[in-house]
């Protein structure tokens, strides 16, 4: 990271780190918005709070690392307007970042961002909804300015400032170490409460809280993380979900009965599947087909960015079970095949093979899953075969970015083995990526 990039980010977590209530033990108690607040008319030390979130904001927006896809902000931002209509224009969507863990924050100047990661986890609209009910629920209740007050969110930015010399790709963390290690247990409760009213005001299937959550939990599992980074200080996944269930038992008769099927719902909506139709996971069949349309080029994205970054369970998780049911997409399919050949465990190679035939059979314009084949023919030591599919590769994509090394790779093939044949290569070695 440059140092002009990280002076003014450490600035602005160093304000959002200092005590606004000199000699404070706790956290001070203030009462929630009842309506846009005038950021002039506040106290001095929550004006000092909320100058600290503008300045974070700019410092995001210099770091470079927000996803450019301007319907997937306008689709988002229409979500947390119909969630929250009377905050509109002062609890925004600032932007998704270009992180592949599912993670989301609000700053105390009502700033929303999210992760890449999240878009691509989540498995329609209404789990969203919960999300983002949840994060401007932090800002309408003042969450942010109470816990600077705190030694413990003091303790908190330091680590956010320690992830900060990371360096810039780490942005995302950084920005959730600063926004959720200070909120307390009871902030975290308050703000499912209350975004949970605004969920279900809005008309979303009130299963969707347990949903979003069992999700994100499953995710995180794959890891060996105890809750995911989106939950560091948030009650247990158990309790969690179990809370959203007694919320849900609240209800009036009826209303939130028959809806949602846990975790597993919603596949269809995540990896691509193109017939909109109501769901377990949102009976609304329009919102279903809003959903996919407005969230499909990120989805890929994610897709890509969780290969690319190593989430390559992730992916798994999420496309195999609805690969195999034939729910998923030529586009997505392919990054299916590409985590099987990635993560290279007992049986991956021949299921990428699999899925790489697959998506060449359903779109020959797949060209992509040509170079996969290609890989794992030479890692078997098949070097002719693996000439071959990269020559497919590069006649199916003349415009391909690694034109150069692939051309390079096919002479080194033809030089080492004029007879098309060799000894395995090991795995991991050589890639062409």
């Amino acid at each position: 990271m440059s140092s002009r990039l990280a002076a003014p980010l450490v600035a602005a977590l160093v304000a959002l780190a200092a005590p606004v209530v000199p000699g404070a033990a706790g956290a001070t108690e203030v009462e929630p918005f009842g309506a846009p607040p005038d950021p002039a008319a506040l106290v001095e030390e929550e004006r000092r709070v909320w100058s600290a979130g503008d300045d974070l904001d700019r410092s995001i927006r210099r770091a470079r690392n927000l996803v450019r896809d301007e319907a997937l902000l306008a689709y988002v931002g229409s979500v947390l307007d119909g969630l929250y209509p009377d905050f509109r224009g002062t609890i925004v969507l600032k932007g998704v970042l270009r992180d592949a863990d599912p993670n989301a924050f609000v700053l105390p100047n009502g700033s929303v961002y999210l992760t890449l990661g999240l878009v691509g986890v989540l498995g329609s609209e209404a789990q969203l909804a919960v999300v983002l009910g949840h994060e401007a629920a932090h800002f309408v209740h003042r969450h942010g300015y109470q816990q600077m007050s705190s030694a413990k969110s003091m303790s908190a930015f330091g680590v956010g400032l320690t992830v900060l010399t990371g360096g810039i790709g780490a942005i995302g963390s950084l920005a959730l170490a600063g926004a959720f290690y200070g909120y307390s247990r009871d902030h975290e409760r308050e703000a499912d409460r209350a975004g949970f009213e605004r969920v279900v005001r809005a008309g979303y299937p009130p299963q969707a809280g347990v949903e979003a959550f069992e999700r994100l939990a499953a995710d995180a599992k794959l890891y060996d993380r105890k809750q995911p980074t989106f939950f560091a200080s948030h009650p247990s996944m158990l309790e969690r979900t179990e809370a959203f269930r007694e919320l849900i038992a609240a209800l009036p008769a009826g209303q939130g009965a028959g809806q949602g099927a846990g975790q597993g719902a919603g596949h269809a909506a995540a990896t691509g599947n193109a017939a909109p139709a109501a769901s377990a996971a949102d009976p609304d069949p329009a919102r279903v087909l809003r959903y996919r349309q407005a969230t499909a080029r990120a989805r890929l994205e994610y897709l890509r960015l969780a290969a690319e970054t190593g989430r390559h369970r992730s992916i798994v998780a999420l496309l195999e079970a609805p690969f195999q049911a034939g729910e998923v997409e030529p586009a997505a399919a392919f990054w299916l095949g590409e985590a099987y050949r990635l993560r290279a465990g007992e049986g991956d190679p021949d299921r990428a093979v699999g899925v790489y035939r697959a998506v060449l059979e359903r779109d020959p314009g797949q060209a992509a899953a040509w170079r996969g084949l290609a890989e794992i023919e030479r890692r078997a030591g098949r070097m002719a075969e693996a000439a071959d599919a990269y020559r497919r590769y590069l006649d199916g994509a003349p415009g391909a970015v690694d034109r150069e090394a692939i051309e390079a790779e096919l002479g080194r093939l033809q030089r080492s083995d004029g007879s098309g044949t060799g000894e395995p290569e090991p795995a991991g070695q050589g890639e062409t990526r």
